[in-house]
């Protein structure tokens, strides 16, 4: 036995003891009764009227005292399972600090753990082992290149959260005494003998065979096996610990396939249950036996279910089957269950640093964005109990369906269109937003538009209407109650271009005049302008220079600086908006020419007026 101190964890101090080679132990009870002779008085009995012979591997022959039976074990037949090898393993305890001894080993059972030895350091000089000692912690190679807890890791208490993990994910622990029994608490408590060794017991699930040898005299002699009727009361594959039932992940773990059988007869009787007929892929299951009193039921051991492929099978099945001790069959179940496919841990990645001057991240457990990369697997998230995805996953959900929402409350309230009209402004103002020259004064940059947008103005409307200036005729449109009135062409020949200006615009800027928006093609800043339009605005003279002709100025002022009408293409006629819409009046801001004026202004309506 060996005690190590030196390790130690949060809960005080880990001790640790070397186990010896497995020994098995069992008792076979011999029951004997003699019948009084009948024709003796009925109060005269014989000396010895019943005994009992017990043999064990330590006491294998015995003689009854009347020297009538005598019973011998020869020995035991192999079994078709191999007992766990325990000798390369130590056993840790955990000691409380001011704990006896015998309390320590009564209590925490459940925290005991089978480390294999080569992952024990027993002088404490190797890293990352149980054991590790501060003098190896201190002393590794390239400490200040190696990440955070380096040299640390796997401790007692780092396996026991691991292995609490497992437990509750329903995984098979790797090194608590439950991977031994099948259950978190050990089959049957350890116990101490007297001379205070510990002594660890595991129960054996398989059928062991003992050979017996009774030698009686055998007049009357008469050989009876009771035999009763039973039944299956349930049969389900769970996973470790029954934390969920109905199938278990293929390779990485196995299945607990639990039976519970009653004896339905009236007298004690031996049954063996049986698991058979299983589907393609299960690997077969040694039987079991069991003795039950009449009317008792119990839960046996559980069978252990392994998977031969790490493929995902949904329709597995297996009977499981129940026959007395004639080896009649009595009653028989069928359990269905399923296998998730294997899932893979990833190769270990090389660190990113390679000239050994960063500090890496010390590796992580996979997640569930591993296990379930698919954001729409609701199968995998319910498998794997990953929670956070799904509401990830209702969250998305929520979120397009709130999106979708508004989308059509925005189309059918219009608010798409206003979106795109101011949007249209934008692009427009930025585009026609020039720089002036450096002569030029402040309230000149306030009201005038540079010369190149003048220029550009009066090319557009040569192109337009020729160099005489004629305008096309307009048709009237007459939709819901608005009629436009028609203009006839303006048949005014120029004969001087200042008597033309005085006799078509106001030059006080206090009478209102409209300019015509034909020429300057679909401006983006108004909704649905249509063919024939115009708007209402006030010309101003601006004596640019002496000796020049003078240049004009068309506003809108701001209470008029709001789209009343548009244009309906499905219908072909000018309708009144339900609602005016706004608009920059800088953007109508133009700086015309006389002969510019002529063609685009005028003293009436060409066509519907928008504002």
């Amino acid at each position: 036995m060996y005690t190590n101190p030196s390790l130690i964890q949060s809960c005080g101090f880990e001790k640790g003891f070397e186990m010896s080679s497995a020994q098995t132990d069992f008792e076979i009870k011999v029951k004997m009764q003699n019948n009084v002779d009948s024709g003796a008085p009925r109060n005269v009995t014989s000396e010895v009227d019943s005994e009992q012979l017990i043999l064990s591997p330590a006491e294998p022959h015995k003689l009854s005292e009347n020297r009538t039976v005598e019973a011998e074990l020869l020995g035991d037949l192999a079994g078709y399972n191999e007992i766990p090898s325990m000798s390369n393993k130590m056993l840790m305890i955990p000691f409380h600090s001011g704990s006896d001894p015998a309390t320590a080993l009564a209590t925490n059972q459940d925290q005991w753990m089978l480390i294999d030895k080569t992952e024990i350091s027993l002088d404490g000089r190797e890293c990352d082992r149980v054991g590790t000692s501060f003098t190896a912690f201190r002393y590794q190679s390239g400490a200040c290149q190696k990440p955070v807890g380096s040299c640390l890791s796997n401790q007692l208490l780092d396996r026991y959260e691991k292995d609490l993990n497992r437990t509750r994910d329903g995984l098979t622990p790797l090194h608590l005494l439950g991977r031994y029994t099948g259950q978190p608490a050990i089959g049957k408590a350890p116990s101490t003998a007297g001379s205070g060794a510990l002594i660890l017991q595991f129960p054996i699930t398989q059928i062991r065979n003992s050979i017996v040898t009774l030698s009686v005299q055998a007049d009357s002699l008469r050989f009876v096996i009771n035999a009763s009727p039973g039944e299956i009361l349930s049969a389900q594959v769970c996973k470790f610990a029954n934390v969920t039932c109905g199938g278990f992940e293929a390779l990485t773990d196995v299945g607990y396939l639990t039976v519970e059988v009653k004896n339905t007869g009236y007298i004690q009787a031996d049954y063996t249950a049986t698991v058979s007929n299983c589907s393609v892929g299960v690997i077969d299951m040694g039987a079991q036996k069991v003795a039950l009193q009449a009317g008792q039921s119990e839960q046996l051991p559980s069978f252990l279910v392994r998977m031969s492929s790490d493929a995902q099978q949904d329709d597995l099945f297996c009977w499981v089957g129940l026959r007395d001790s004639l080896g009649e069959l009595t009653d028989t179940k069928e359990v269905n269950f399923y296998v998730n496919q294997t899932a893979y841990n990833q190769k270990t990645l090389q660190p990113d640093s390679k000239d050994g001057n960063g500090v890496g991240d010390a590796p992580k457990d996979l997640d569930c964005t591993d296990y379930c990369p698919n954001i729409l697997d609701v199968p995998c998230f319910l498998v794997k109990r990953c929670w956070s995805r799904l509401l990830l996953l209702f969250g998305l959900i929520l979120l397009v369906l709130a999106t979708g929402s508004l989308c059509l409350t925005a189309i059918r309230r219009g608010w798409c269109v206003k979106i795109f009209v101011c949007w249209g402004k934008l692009v427009f103002s930025k585009g026609s937003k020039k720089k002036k020259s450096k002569g030029s004064s402040k309230k000149k940059k306030r009201n005038l538009r540079e010369s190149i947008a003048v220029k550009m103005m009066s090319k557009m409307m040569e192109e337009s209407f020729g160099s005489k200036g004629d305008i096309d005729r307009v048709h009237t449109a007459e939709s819901h109650g608005l009629v436009m009135q028609a203009m006839n062409p303006l048949s005014t020949s120029v004969q001087s271009s200042q008597q033309a200006v005085a006799s078509t615009t106001p030059t006080t800027g206090n009478e209102m005049v409209y300019l015509a928006l034909t020429p300057l093609g679909t401006p983006p800043w108004l909704f649905s302008p249509g063919p024939f339009c115009c708007l209402i605005g006030k010309l101003q003279v601006v004596q640019s220079m002496p000796g020049l002709p003078p240049d004009y100025i068309f506003t809108v002022p701001e209470h008029h600086a709001l789209q009343r009408v548009a244009f309906n293409a499905e219908t072909g006629n000018y309708q009144r908006l339900p609602q005016p819409m706004s608009f920059d009046p800088d953007m109508v801001t133009l700086v015309l020419d006389e002969k510019t004026v002529h063609q685009m202004i005028s003293t009436s309506p060409r066509g519907a007026c928008l504002n």
